[in-house]
């Protein structure tokens, strides 16, 4: 049987992404999937229960071994060991990271829309936030360079970028990360890039992690995890890449002051077994959401051509325009809802998103065709008043 599209239930087990549906409802809001992680990591989990201890645990070196072999082998750049620092999540690290190089009140950058926790984590970190405006084509978002060097030449003392982007779903070109990371080095803006969707490429182009760049800026952060790659992100467990020795030890000093101690054994080993024996499977999946992206276009040519998507360059959440309704997000949200579909409104992005919203495909096929029915009924409902 196909896993990737056998029926689950999610009701009833504590899933956020579930946590409001009904079983008249499908959900295709939070950033998880709705299939189980791959065998082996199952197996790795089950192996370890069986051992029956759950006593205080460290990262050994198997651990940094597998994460420093599935970068070189997927991302094509090399870390040290000893640039990794394992975490609970990746706005955690973020956190650590603000509160470890930045002080109060220092303007830090992120570019709009974009996952709704960058705001917080500088707000929420008594810093001052400065919106980067990404430019939207008809399919497309792009950097706003002049305003970017604008943020800078202000005073900005670091940017958090998010490549893979979430959730216009680009994967940033090498010539936008060259003229990047030229303008942090010209203004000596540190960069905290936030790469945990780099494993779902979708578009036939090569990711490129800010790791490439370490050889001629080194005032970077690089946060990674399995969780959405595995779909383990109720286990929380997060690593982050400081190559600069002077970063490292102050990031490692605001983790301390949280009394924050490493994930837990069952993250570790899932982390472990994931980045060592999960690669057949995630290949697996990629092919899955490729033709369930393939669907989606083909099914709003053919039933709602009105309805605009951005170009699914990486991750598995598509960005939907419906400002053609000129309905509130609010409005949609309650709307589609009445259909029996849950998603994510536009508006948690950033403002003038009103009237766009965020799909999640990584389900089955079959819960996505319903999904896609349940579009099409409340857009031609509003269509015909």
């Amino acid at each position: 049987m196909d896993n990737f599209n056998r029926s689950i239930c999610r009701l009833n087990t504590s899933s956020w992404k579930w946590k409001t549906a009904n079983e008249h409802q499908l959900s295709f809001s939070i950033a998880d999937s709705d299939y189980q992680t791959a065998p082996e990591i199952i197996a790795a989990i089950k192996k370890r229960c069986d051992h029956g201890i759950f006593g205080y645990t460290f990262v050994d070196d198997e651990y940094l071994e597998v994460l420093v072999n599935w970068v070189s082998r997927r991302y094509h750049y090399q870390i040290r060991k000893d640039w990794i620092i394992p975490c609970i999540g990746v706005i955690p690290s973020m956190a650590f990271s603000i509160e470890a190089l930045t002080e109060p009140g220092d303007k830090i950058v992120v570019q709009s829309p974009v996952y709704d926790p960058f705001y917080a984590v500088v707000t929420q970190t008594n810093r001052t936030l400065v919106v980067n405006k990404l430019l939207r084509t008809e399919n497309r978002y792009v950097m706003d360079f002049d305003d970017l060097e604008k943020c800078f030449k202000d005073g900005a003392k670091m940017m958090i970028l998010c490549n893979p982007h979430n959730p216009v779903g680009r994967v940033w070109d090498q010539a936008e990360l060259d003229r990047l990371v030229a303008l942090c080095k010209q203004y000596q803006v540190i960069l905290i890039s936030d790469e945990i969707h780099c494993d779902f490429i979708l578009a036939p182009k090569p990711f490129i992690s800010i790791g490439k760049y370490l050889s001629e800026y080194d005032r970077v952060l690089i946060c990674t995890a399995p969780s959405k790659t595995f779909n383990l992100a109720g286990l929380q467990n997060s690593n982050i890449f400081i190559p600069n020795p002077r970063f490292r030890a102050a990031y490692s000093k605001a983790a301390a002051r949280h009394f924050i101690q490493s994930p837990n054994v069952l993250a570790l080993t899932a982390c472990k077994a994931a980045y060592a024996l999960g690669e057949p499977w995630l290949e697996a999946q990629l092919e899955h959401l490729r033709k369930n992206y393939a669907f989606v276009k083909e099914f709003l040519v053919k039933e709602l051509p009105m309805v605009k998507i951005a170009d699914l360059e990486g991750t598995y959440l598509v960005w939907a325009d419906l400002r053609f309704l000129n309905l509130t997000c609010q409005e949609i949200t309650d709307g589609l809802l009445e259909q029996g579909m849950i998603i994510k409104a536009g508006e948690t992005y950033g403002e003038g998103c009103n009237g766009f919203i965020r799909l999640n495909i990584a389900c089955g096929i079959n819960q996505l065709k319903a999904g896609m029915g349940m579009l099409k009924s409340f857009v031609l409902i509003h269509l015909n008043k």
